[in-house]
């Protein structure tokens, strides 16, 4: 049986520009006294673990072509759950290794290759998804199923990379009690690409179908 969604309404913008502001301001100053405490800027692999963050962000404008007008979205709390556990994630981690100081070379080492694995498969599924792809749970007037690309094997691909840097990100710093966080993000998303797919078979033609056919995150086996 499906989840009741209730009404929604087209998606109309960004959030009001005051709670961007504030937003930006909360994040702007807890992140620059806990980079200024004990110099971490200074630090090596904390540098090396922000150039990483930015790089990831604009490998995912650069592939980001979406089109949120005429869209309809549902779940938006998972969107809220998300960005603040997004947000723990990021700094737990920068906490962590100021208090521990780890540098396991072989732990950053696999740290890097699952974030880089992650970026790369993310980018590939938002590019190949184009004007479909949403931050939110969403379905367009125009919608179609797309089976290019990573989305031949599984239908999650940018949920399967964000699992696979929210492992290494953490690793980058040696965070181990940072991959609590981790767990919790996962479950996260989890659960909400399981919610995104019960709205999508009741919201687009032949889904169901392609839910037979491909795996969720994991090629050939969940």
């Amino acid at each position: 049986m499906g989840v009741t969604v209730g009404p929604v309404q087209p998606l109309t913008g960004r959030p009001k520009l005051w709670v961007r502001l504030l937003i930006v301001l909360i994040i702007g100053g807890f992140g620059t006294y806990l980079f200024s405490r004990g110099r971490l800027l200074e630090d090596g692999h904390v540098r090396v673990y922000l150039w990483t963050l930015i790089a990831y962000i604009f490998a995912e404008r650069f592939a980001y072509r979406g089109d949120e007008a005429g869209a309809t979205p549902a779940y938006m709390w998972t969107r809220i759950l998300l960005g603040v556990l997004w947000i723990a994630l990021i700094f737990a981690p920068v906490i962590e290794y100021s208090l521990f100081r780890r540098t396991n070379d072989t732990v950053i080492a696999v740290g890097f290759a699952l974030t880089a694995a992650g970026v790369g498969v993310r980018v590939w599924g938002i590019r190949t998804l184009g004007k479909f792809f949403s931050g939110h749970v969403a379905s367009w007037t125009d919608h179609t199923i797309v089976n290019t690309g990573p989305y031949r094997v599984i239908r999650h691909p940018a949920y399967a990379g964000n699992i696979l840097m929210t492992v290494g990100l953490p690793l980058l710093l040696n965070a181990y009690l940072s991959l609590f966080v981790s767990a919790a993000l996962i479950g996260a998303f989890v659960t909400r690409l399981v919610l995104e797919e019960r709205f999508l078979a009741r919201t687009l033609s032949g889904y169901t179908d392609y839910m037979k056919r491909t795996k969720r995150i994991v090629p050939w086996v969940w």
